[in-house]
């Protein structure tokens, strides 16, 4: 059964773990993940395994722009980021 995950991952470095245990659908969040460079750096890391992409997307006009200028429209399907910010590293 193809699995999807990501939208509380915080950055590339977490999704490495992630992309290499074989999920089938990588879904940052913009928000989340660091904002529009970081989710490309990460739909980079998920092409290179092998994993599609499909940036989660937070209600609202402006996440979405953002999410649609993340440079992976071809493969954006709708969803919801629920939840607050990313907890701080120390």
């Amino acid at each position: 059964m193809p699995v999807a995950t990501g939208e509380r991952l915080c950055s590339r470095w977490d999704f490495d773990p992630v992309l290499r245990s074989g999920i089938a659908l990588a879904q940052p969040g913009l928000s989340h993940a660091g904002g529009i460079s970081e989710v490309r750096r990460i739909a980079a890391q998920a092409d290179v395994h092998g994993v599609g992409l499909a940036p989660h997307c937070p209600p609202g006009p402006i996440a979405l722009a953002a999410c649609r200028r993340s440079g992976a429209p071809r493969r954006i399907r709708r969803g919801a980021a629920v939840g607050g910010p990313c907890p701080r590293r120390g």
